[in-house]
């Protein structure tokens, strides 16, 4: 079960584009249990010394969505010293482990 306290209090980001982007300086993703972070960090196109860019984030949460492994993906940025902090929260759709037949 997640805790709030995971919970980034950080801004939502901005999907409009106004001049020259920030780099970013973290990529994280919270939320996931059973997938490791390396497979969903496959689907991103957001990197750190990237300039951020809000259409390449709609794109890997469009990406991250199409997967069938999420029901929900939420990102949010954060000011940070020398640029943006980038956070992707993902919520994992149920694994079935396991199927016992009975009878």
């Amino acid at each position: 079960m997640r805790s709030k306290k995971e919970r980034p209090s950080y801004q939502p980001p901005v999907f409009e584009r106004t001049g020259q982007g920030e780099p970013v300086v973290a990529v994280k993703i919270i939320g996931n249990d059973a997938l490791p972070e390396d497979q969903i960090r496959t689907h991103l196109q957001t990197r750190v010394g990237r300039e951020l860019n809000p259409e390449t984030i709609q794109d890997d949460v469009r990406r991250l969505s199409s997967t069938g492994m999420f029901r929900n993906v939420r990102t949010y940025r954060k000011q940070v010293r020398g640029g943006v902090e980038v956070t992707f929260e993902v919520f994992e759709l149920p694994i079935i482990r396991y199927v016992r037949f009975e009878g």
